[in-house]
């Protein structure tokens, strides 16, 4: 290669590109990084994930990515359509299932994911989805998460102040997906509440012609402590409006004229729900486990056996197990049964000791058996329900197997219920007619578990968040990583290094190592490239 061709082929290398994730883009964003990178390994050096993980493809996150190509906003059309690009290859067209599906096949190496480009594509999705929900705080993750949710799905931002029907306060929905549809995103820890604004969300349904249309469907993401992002969704209509809203509404403050009275109705009963099967079969599991690892507390498995073996329900589970302490065996936790089973406990919950729950010399037993239920209950509550320590599972089956199948439906719900369907401008003015009186509090608060519990919430999975998970999946197409797309990197850090000792040091010399660098990567580009062409 002469000096000449060396130019040029930087010059190609380095140009803007505006292509989807193709190798002159991962040329581009390899770049960027070594502008802004410490050191990389040498080819003489062995290549690990971690060096990789950092070289991943970045995005500089914005609300950009949330808007239309189309917006009326500067530089608007570069953001979406780069960050467009880069995800353009998870499930293209799909929903968010599908995309969930579609990445979680990857994860676990069952995916048709066979060339460097399609891996490097995941790969970048998970960090750039792991750097969004962690990195932020609670506050901006949430709204750069709207963004890249509607950049995802192919919607729109929401980010304007409504007007009178809204207080001058944001709109009820967060963005609108590709089908022109209203959604609200909520993005909460694992015992957060799920909540907005009473007033809201009823002239909302009432008055907005799109929540007159198609009411207001929540997507909920929950951060687990397992490093594990679970989606779900449910839709408030005015149809079921009381159904998740009647606890917040003060219904001797509604005025119906008598006229309008009905007598009351019996609900059907509810039919099977398919999901039973799978939720006994976790919460078997999951009570198994829990029994199992009593030792780790000082309680013998026989004790833990006759008090919640029988427990079905999650609010008499958790007092069973509260009950134990009064057979607690110092000597049990102490032994190696007892070790054993709290070192199982911290593998299944990635949770990690402290020196309160460490049998140290000196130490109380009692305070570690004290310290060590605390952090079993937090795992119980904040793992997600695939993880066989949640409770959730527990708490969902409830839900699902209520006995209670008939109720009383009040007579103002029956008519409102009934208008809801004929008139909904009237029925929004009925129940905002004194809404400060009818609404007990101006916000409502949804419990989490018991919404997401729900037979009409859609469970979508989970996916894995945090670098540590990332670099477990990266382990797991560690060969092709490390023999197409890291000595790439390798020859592009050579390059910068080069260019910037004949420049900065005045080192003549470095001409000729920045020809050979570009000469292997020339080579490897190439390599690469066909073999990307014949997968």
């Amino acid at each position: 290669m002469n000096k000449n061709e060396w130019d040029n082929s930087l010059m190609e290398h380095f140009a803007p590109k505006k292509a989807g994730l193709s190798l002159d883009l991962l040329m581009e964003m390899v770049k960027e990084v070594m502008d802004s990178s410490g050191t990389l390994l040498s080819e003489a050096e062995e290549r690990s994930m971690e060096d990789l993980y950092k070289f991943l493809p970045q995005f500089e996150f914005s609300e950009m990515i949330g808007r239309p190509e189309d917006a009326d906003i500067a530089n608007k059309s570069e953001v979406r359509s780069t960050f467009t690009s880069m995800m353009s290859g998870i499930a293209p067209g799909a929903g968010l299932q599908e995309k969930i599906d579609y990445v979680n096949k990857f994860v676990s190496a069952a995916g048709e994911a066979t060339t460097a480009v399609d891996i490097l594509r995941n790969l970048t999705f998970l960090r750039l989805l792991s750097v969004v929900v962690q990195d932020f705080t609670d506050a901006g993750a949430g709204f750069i998460f709207e963004a890249f949710l509607a950049g995802l799905l192919g919607g729109a931002q929401v980010s304007s102040r409504g007007g009178e029907e809204t207080h001058g306060s944001l709109p009820i929905h967060d963005y609108m997906d590709g089908d022109g549809k209203p959604v609200s995103l909520k993005l909460l820890g694992p015992n957060t509440p799920i909540g907005g604004s009473m007033y809201n969300i009823t002239r909302f349904l009432a008055t907005n012609q799109l929540g007159v249309e198609h009411g207001i469907r929540y997507v909920v993401a929950i951060k687990f402590d397992d490093e594990k992002l679970g989606f779900y969704e449910f839709t408030i209509t005015r149809e079921n409006y009381f159904s998740w809203l009647q606890k917040f509404i003060n219904l001797d403050a509604i005025d119906i004229s008598p006229a309008l009275k009905s007598s009351p109705e019996e609900l059907s009963e509810a039919e099977a729900d398919p999901r039973i099967e799978k939720l006994s079969n976790q919460v078997a599991a999951f009570r198994e486990k829990i029994i199992s690892l009593m030792p780790m507390l000082g309680f013998t498995l026989e004790d833990a056996r006759n008090k919640l073996e029988d427990k079905d329900t999650a609010s008499s589970f958790t007092s069973g197990l509260g009950t134990l302490y009064h057979k607690f065996n110092p000597a049990l936790m102490q032994s190696e049964e007892g070790q054993k089973a709290f070192e199982e406990f911290l593998s299944l919950s990635g949770a990690s000791p402290t020196k309160k729950t460490t049998l140290a010399a000196g130490a109380d037993p009692n305070e570690v058996r004290k310290a060590r239920y605390a952090l079993l209950k937090i795992a119980m509550t904040k793992l997600s329900e695939d993880n066989v320590l949640s409770i959730r599972p527990m708490q969902k089956l409830s839900n699902l197997t209520d006995k209670t199948t008939k109720a009383p439906v009040g007579e103002k719900i029956k008519v409102l219920n009934d208008l809801a369907k004929t008139n909904p401008e009237l029925w929004g003015k009925i129940i905002l007619k004194n809404h400060k009186k009818a609404f007990v509090h101006s916000q409502f608060e949804l419990n989490q578990a018991k919404s997401l519990s729900r037979s009409e919430t859609t469970n979508y999975g989970n996916l894995v968040i945090g670098k540590s998970q990332v670099l477990k999946v990266m382990n797991n197409y560690g060969t092709v990583l490390r023999n197409e797309i890291m000595p790439i990197y390798e020859q592009l850090y050579n390059i910068t290094r080069a260019i910037n000792s004949f420049f900065v040091e005045g080192d003549l010399t470095a001409s000729s190592r920045a020809e050979t660098a570009g000469n292997k990567l020339e080579v490897q580009t190439n390599t690469l490239a066909s073999n990307t062409t014949e997968k």
